[in-house]
C-alpha cells in the first residue's frame, strides 16, 4: 500500500489489512478519525512512520511478528491502552507522543530502545514497568506524563537529557552502571522526594533537578567529577548535600557549584 494511501480519510471506520502485509506503511491512516480498532495480521513486521497519526484508533493488539513501532506511529491519537509483544526491538521517535487518553502501557521483554519523546505529553499514563531488557532511554521519553512510578532497567548506563521532566514521580532509584544523568533529566519532579544515585555516576548536568520542591537531602557519589549549573536550583526544601568523594580539591570550589545552582541554603557535608 502505497504513502498515506487512506490519509485523511475521516469517515472510515473500518478496515481489513491481508494476510501476507509487511508493514503498515507511513502515514497509511494519517488522520483517519472514524477509526477505532484495527486487527493487524501475524505476517506485519513493522509499524511505519506516522502510520496512525491524529487517528481515531483506541485499541490494537500487535502481533508477536512486530518488530518495530516507528517514529510518530501514533502521535496524537485516541489509543487508550497498548500491549508491545516481546518481538517488538525498538519503539521510534515520539512513537505514541501526545496520546493524551493513554493509561495503560505494557511492553515486554525483548524490547531494548525506547526513542526521543517516545511518551512525552501522554498526560493520562501515571504508571510504567520498564522490562531490562531495554539498554536505551530516549531524551524526553516520558516527560510531562503523570506518571507517579517508574524504574529505570539496569541495563541503561545514562539517563538522558529530559527523561523524566515535569512528572509526578516520588521517588527513582537511578541503577548502577548508569555514568551521566543528563541536562533536565528529572525538572519540575515536584513531588520528587528521593533520589537514589549509585556510585557509578560520574556527572550530573544543568538543570537536572531543577524546581524538585520535595527533595530535601541529597548524596553525590565518590565518582562525581562534574555538577552542572543550576543543576538543583529552585530545590526550596533541599537543606543537605553528601558528597562522599574528594575530587573537589576544597570545600569552598563544591558550595560555590552549588550556590550558583540557586540552593543558598544548602549545606555542603563531606
Amino acid at each position: 500500500m502505497g504513502r498515506g494511501a487512506f490519509s485523511g480519510c475521516t469517515s472510515l471506520s473500518s478496515a481489513v489489512l491481508p494476510d501476507g502485509l509487511e508493514e503498515i506503511g507511513e502515514k497509511l491512516f494519517e488522520g483517519c478519525w472514524s477509526l477505532k480498532s484495527l486487527t493487524v495480521p501475524n505476517s506485519v513486521k513493522s509499524v511505519g512512520i506516522c502510520a496512525f497519526q491524529y487517528s481515531g484508533i483506541k485499541s490494537i493488539t500487535l502481533p508477536d511478528s512486530v518488530k518495530s513501532v516507528g517514529r510518530g506511529a501514533f502521535y496524537e491519537c485516541s489509543l487508550e491502552s497498548i500491549t508491545v509483544p516481546g518481538s517488538v526491538e525498538s519503539i521510534g521517535d515520539g512513537a505514541f507522543e501526545e496520546c493524551s487518553l493513554l493509561k495503560s502501557v505494557s511492553l515486554a521483554d525483548g524490547l531494548r530502545s525506547i526513542g526521543e519523546c517516545a511518551f512525552r505529553y501522554c498526560t493520562g499514563l501515571e504508571s510504567i514497568t520498564l522490562p531490562d531488557t531495554i539498554k536505551y532511554l530516549g531524551s524526553g521519553a516520558f516527560s510531562s506524563c503523570s506518571l507517579k512510578e517508574a524504574a529505570i532497567p539496569a541495563g541503561v548506563t545514562s539517563v538522558e537529557d529530559y527523561l523524566f521532566a515535569d512528572c509526578y514521580l516520588k521517588r527513582i532509584a537511578i541503577p548502577d552502571g548508569v555514568t551521566s544523568i543528563g541536562e533536565s533529566a528529572f525538572p519540575g519532579c515536584k513531588n520528587l522526594e528521593s533520589v537514589s544515585i549509585p556510585d557509578s555516576v560520574t556527572s550530573i548536568g544543568e538543570d537536572a533537578f531543577f524546581g524538585c520542591d520535595s527533595l530535601d537531602s541529597i548524596t553525590l557519589p565518590a565518582g562525581v567529577t562534574s555538577v552542572g549549573d543550576d543543576a538543583f536550583y529552585a530545590c526550596d526544601l533541599l537543606k543537605s548535600i553528601t558528597f562522599r568523594g574528594r575530587r573537589y580539591t576544597d570545600k569552598d570550589a563544591l558550595n560555590k557549584a552549588v550556590k550558583e545552582s540557586g540552593v543558598s541554603k544548602a549545606y555542603i557535608w563531606f
